[in-house]
């Protein structure tokens, strides 16, 4: 075992909400879910200024990162009987100064989302356990080229929410 180049100094949450979305069915067995309709949040801004003085490592400052991964249900979806959100950032750093096949800022995203997320599936489990429709756990998921994903889009998260919105208004006006 080694250390990963890759480092988490610190992380929190910025929301934490789940919720009951159906009273009547209290449903405590263990499922394997067949959909994640989720809408999901992810940022990524260098953090220079994260360290306040000169970095252990020569050059850190300019690989260090503030992620932030958010996840809710649908505005009329549920997962597992649960409506939920959840916010997570971190502080993430890379040790070395590039990658074979994927820039500095990619890995550091890619294994980022990968932490929050796991600090999201331990929440919801947690949180869950203690609620009346039982244990619930989010799916495993990859965030394996996810800042190719990011740079494609233009759109803001509120931006695609209103057409979203604007959609749904079309379709029952027809």
């Amino acid at each position: 075992m080694k250390f990963s180049p890759i480092q988490l100094h610190e992380s929190h949450f910025e929301k934490i909400l789940i919720e009951c979305a159906d009273q009547q069915s209290n449903s405590v067995q263990l499922t394997l879910p067949t959909d994640f309709a989720v809408e999901i949040f992810k940022y990524i801004k260098l953090s220079p200024s994260y360290w306040g003085i000169e970095p252990p490592v020569p050059g850190l400052n300019e690989r260090t990162y503030a992620i932030t991964l958010g996840l809710r249900t649908m505005e009329e979806g549920k997962f597992e009987g649960y409506k939920f959100e959840l916010i997570a950032s971190g502080v993430f750093s890379c040790s070395i100064e590039n990658f074979k096949s994927k820039s500095v800022q990619d890995m550091v995203f890619e294994y980022g989302l990968t932490l929050l997320y796991g600090m999201m599936r331990e929440q919801f489990a947690n949180a869950t356990s203690r609620m009346s429709k039982g244990l619930k756990l989010l799916p495993t998921m990859s965030f394996m080229g996810e800042m190719a994903s990011l740079s494609k889009s233009t759109e803001t998260p509120l931006e695609k929410r209103k057409k979203r919105v604007l959609k749904k208004q079309i379709s029952s006006e027809s």
